[in-house]
């Protein structure tokens, strides 16, 4: 997560590129192929945990309801980011996502990482 939210701050960067479009796509080509990767990797070690995790005979519900969720948040973020892209500057908006996931990670990280520790003693 933190990755994502590294790679959605900068994502703001080629915005304030905008004299210099080669520039900008070259950066927006960067970012999107290092986004993709790091949907593959999270994907994947996702996907390996959670057959690790949850037993044979009801992972294809778990699956399922993963699927679901996932295509329904697809509509409701663009609902949400097409208004405020109506609204603000894709740089700002780039700027502040990346921000709050990375906030976000680090609080529930901090928070898990704390209790691991706890555990432990």
């Amino acid at each position: 997560m933190l990755g994502f939210g590294g790679i959605l701050f900068l994502f703001g960067i080629p915005g304030l590129a905008k004299n210099h479009s080669a520039i900008a796509i070259m950066l927006l080509v960067v970012l999107t192929s290092g986004f993709g990767l790091s949907a593959v990797f999270a994907n994947t070690s996702m996907t390996t945990y959670i057959q690790k995790i949850v037993p044979n005979e009801i992972q294809g519900g778990i699956y399922s309801i993963i699927n679901a969720v996932s295509q329904l948040f697809v509509p409701l973020g663009s609902l949400g980011y097409g208004i405020l892209f109506d609204k603000f500057s894709e740089t700002i908006i780039f700027f502040a996502s990346g921000l709050i996931a990375v906030i976000g990670t680090v609080i529930v990280m901090k928070k898990y990482i704390f209790r691991k520790v706890m555990e432990n003693r």
